[in-house]
């Protein structure tokens, strides 16, 4: 399904850049990465890291890639406070009302070790209302390497995420983004 999506994101900005057969004009376009198979997903307790990585692919369709930035956006993280057994919720606030995200890429064959390995994307701080919601993130992209540009090209790489929160509880990441310059 992914696969679709993405072919079907980057054969509409083909159209685009090229509507009259004419020269191509170089572009970017977002394209949503949609963090499945509990990617996304963390159970932290606060101020302590928590980390997920997987074997991810992205169908570019032919297309190449030359440049591009990862962006995440505050209104795709959801944050569950824990409750204690009669579900009353534990909000126990440890310092700052921040999310820290950092976000690596390597080769498949780095998963195991894509923290070390991978190429680093962040931190990104997030800055939560006093309600726990997402509001704004720091810095709002950050460019890709060219070893990340030739990894989205190849179609297979390692993502890692890693999490921290100032509350004990869940943090769901739904999505990142990558600014793709076609």
């Amino acid at each position: 399904m992914r696969s679709r999506q993405w072919t079907g994101i980057v054969g509409m900005a083909l159209l685009i850049a090229w509507p009259f057969g004419g020269c191509a004009q170089s572009f970017t376009t977002p394209v949503e990465f949609e963090l499945s198979q509990g990617l996304g997903e963390f159970d932290v307790q606060a101020n302590a890291p928590s980390e997920k990585s997987r074997r991810v692919s992205l169908q570019t369709g032919g297309i190449t890639i030359g440049s591009g930035n990862l962006e995440i956006d505050p209104s795709a993280i959801t944050i569950t406070p824990a409750t204690d057994g009669g579900g009353k919720l534990q909000i126990r606030q440890q310092g700052s009302s921040q999310i820290v995200v950092t976000a690596w890429v390597g080769t498949v064959e780095e998963l195991t070790t894509v923290f070390d390995d991978g190429d680093e994307y962040g931190a990104y701080t997030i800055t939560l209302d006093e309600n726990n919601v997402p509001v704004s993130v720091s810095p709002s992209s950050i460019n890709l390497t060219a070893k990340t540009v030739g990894l989205l090209n190849d179609g297979e790489f390692s993502l890692g995420l890693r999490v921290v929160s100032p509350i004990d509880g869940t943090v769901t990441i739904g999505s990142i983004i990558f600014n793709l310059g076609l």
